[in-house]
C-alpha cells in the first residue's frame, strides 16, 4: 500500500486550478510569470502539474487570486463555488 504524505494532497489539482484562474482574469502566463519573480518555464511547469510551486509561492497566488492555498489544491473547479 502506498503511503501518501499529507502535504502532496491535492497537489496534482494546484496546476489546474490555476490556469482556470489566469484564463478567467484574462492574465496571459508572462504576467504571473513577472508577478511571481520566476522563469517562464517554471511557471509553465506549475500549470501542467510536473512541479508545485513553493509554499511562499502558493500563498502569493492565492493571495493574488483572493482564495485560499486550501482551495487551490481542490479537485472540482476551482470556480464552482
Amino acid at each position: 500500500m502506498m503511503k501518501i504524505r499529507s502535504h502532496e494532497l491535492g497537489t496534482e489539482f494546484v496546476g489546474e486550478n490555476l490556469k482556470t484562474l489566469r484564463k478567467y482574469y484574462g492574465f496571459k502566463k508572462l504576467e504571473m510569470v513577472d508577478f511571481l519573480n520566476i522563469a517562464s518555464v517554471a511557471y509553465s511547469y506549475y500549470e501542467t502539474g510536473r512541479s508545485m510551486p513553493l509554499f511562499g509561492k502558493l500563498i502569493k497566488i492565492a493571495v493574488f487570486y483572493d482564495v485560499t492555498d486550501e482551495q487551490l489544491k481542490l479537485p472540482r473547479g476551482i470556480l464552482d463555488d
